[in-house]
């Protein structure tokens, strides 16, 4: 009995961590620009506009990720 409980105690942290996470989906919206001839790529600049609607949401399903965790 003791032995079983012993290979419990070893195995659950495991099995807890061994769960995969499912994060909130991120879009992705490719932004092309160019400093100094040099073209930078940037999938998430949509993220620097706080008062769009889709950035508003994102931040409410990351909170809900965070508040669940």
């Amino acid at each position: 009995m003791k032995l079983l409980l012993h290979m419990l105690a070893l195995t659950f942290p495991t099995l807890i961590l061994c769960q995969s996470v499912e994060y909130p989906y991120t879009k992705k919206d490719i932004r092309i620009d160019t400093f100094y001839n040099t073209t930078v790529e940037d999938e998430y600049r949509w993220l620097e506009d706080l008062d769009s609607e889709d950035v508003r949401n994102w931040i409410e399903e990351q909170n809900k990720y965070t508040n669940k965790t």
